[in-house]
């Protein structure tokens, strides 16, 4: 090995300070020609012919101490740099085989806190132009970029097209499957989806994109299969005049419009809010079904909602995803990813609040990982990631103040001027939407201000 070699080397260069240490020791400040002073050799050995110097092997002993103090010191460098060396520069450097082994003990030593705890730690993070928020989304991206996972069904010849974004592919190991027909061949059971887990259930939500013109009726054929009752819709049909999600439903009531197999009928247009709640009844054959959409308007690659929106948002979708036993919640933006990851992880932490101590942990970094374990870019914007904490914010000071009996509602109870008659929100949904019928309303008409370069969420 080279430490052995480089050792062997410094080995000879003691000798050589030892034969030079007693050599200027011996001849102290004389010169060179003194005959009292001069250095014989013989055989390789060094003869010191100088008599009664004292000084002189003191000298010499001294500056073989020190020569072999140097190199002692040398080798223990070399040790630590090459054993430093072979380990990775960092957590992130290393190569990422499985993230539960490797990544999820440094998260899980490092980043949950306490949900007591969690505002201050909030605060922290916010500091220096949230410059710990940065860092922590940094690793988020370099961690995210060693998964090990494959999207080879989504890069079939066949499939390509039925992808709204090139880079935002469904991963194999958790994609949504449609379920084959006869008259199907290998790419028929293919859709952008996966399912991602939640706080209830491994498969608790279907995280997915915006329609395609052409993919129409795999959406509504995933939902039908999967049995889910609640569509969430993250995203405007258009954003800064580019399409983002094609329009997937009837746009009048009483109209049914036909999907392959499937009928779709608008049965209830409300609002709640900043809220809009779309009523649907699917049928294919004898067999008929309730869904309930919710919308709202929500910019491409950004978190510009206000709390407390984001608070109802997520308080009326549990609210019906709780009322019935049904499969996943399925929820998309544009890309299915950024605006789709916030809502998820919010949703999912919102519950998992309610229902542990104050002095349990809470982990924020962790539970995004554990998204894109699933699904390509879970959570895809900084700003999203931020948001999600500052919500959760709002929602621990809830918790506080009810079990301080600061409070007499639940940590769903939204407290701000726009509710009303101190009520939690899960009550029934027609006392508290306005009823509208008609044309959709004007909202889908919205153009966002600011779009990202990106090109998804």
């Amino acid at each position: 090995m080279w430490t052995t070699s480089f050792t062997r080397i410094l080995i000879s260069l003691f000798t050589f300070v030892c034969f030079i240490s007693f050599d200027v020791a011996a001849n102290g400040s004389a010169s060179n020609n003194d005959p009292d002073t001069i250095a014989n050799y013989s055989n390789g050995n060094f003869i010191a012919e100088t008599a009664n110097n004292t000084s002189a092997i003191v000298g010499g002993v001294i500056g073989c101490i020190l020569g072999l103090a140097a190199i002692a010191a040398s080798v223990v460098f070399i040790f630590y740099f090459k054993r430093r060396s072979s380990q990775p520069r960092s957590r992130l450097s290393s190569p990422l085989v499985e993230l539960d082994k490797k990544a999820q003990d440094y998260i899980l030593e490092h980043r949950p806190i306490k949900i007591l705890e969690f505002k201050e730690q909030v605060k922290r993070l916010h500091k220096d132009s949230n410059l710990l928020f940065q860092d922590d989304f940094e690793d988020i991206k370099k961690l995210s970029s060693r998964l090990p996972y494959t999207s080879n069904d989504a890069k079939k010849e066949g499939n390509k097209a039925k992808n709204r974004y090139s880079n935002i592919l469904p991963y194999d190991h958790s994609r949504v499957k449609l379920l084959f027909q006869m008259e199907d061949d290998e790419t028929m059971d293919y859709i952008n989806a996966n399912y991602i887990p939640g706080y209830n259930s491994v498969r608790e939500y279907i995280a997915t994109q915006g329609p395609l013109k052409s993919t129409l009726s795999d959406f509504w054929r995933m939902l039908w299969e999967q049995n889910s009752h609640v569509i969430v819709m993250l995203s405007d049909l258009y954003e800064n005049q580019k399409p983002k999600v094609e329009l997937y439903w009837p746009e009048n009531l009483g109209e049914p419009t036909r999907y392959d197999n499937f009928t779709v009928e608008l049965t209830n247009f409300s609002q709640f809010n900043s809220i809009i709640i779309r009523t649907f009844r699917i049928s294919k054959g004898t067999e008929v079904r309730k869904v309930v959409h919710f919308f709202i308007v929500w910019s491409d690659f950004d978190a510009d909602l206000e709390v407390r929106d984001f608070l109802d948002l997520v308080q009326v979708v549990r609210m019906e995803a709780s009322t019935k036993k049904s499969g996943p919640i399925i929820v998309h933006c544009s890309a299915g990813v950024g605006r789709t990851g916030t809502f998820i992880a919010l949703d999912y932490f919102m519950q998992y609040i309610e229902k542990h101590s104050l002095q349990d942990s809470i982990d924020v970094f962790s539970y995004v990982m554990k998204m894109r374990n699933n699904r390509v870019s879970m959570v895809q914007a900084e700003v999203q990631y931020i948001f999600i904490h500052d919500v959760l914010v709002e929602v621990i000071d809830k918790k506080i103040k009810l079990e301080e009996g600061q409070m007499n509602q639940h940590i769903y109870y939204n407290d701000d001027d726009h509710a009303k008659n101190d009520e939690t929100v899960y009550v029934n949904m027609n006392e508290l939407t306005n009823m509208k019928t008609g044309q959709e309303n004007k909202a889908y008409e919205h153009d966002n201000d600011k779009d990202e370069e990106s090109i998804n969420v």
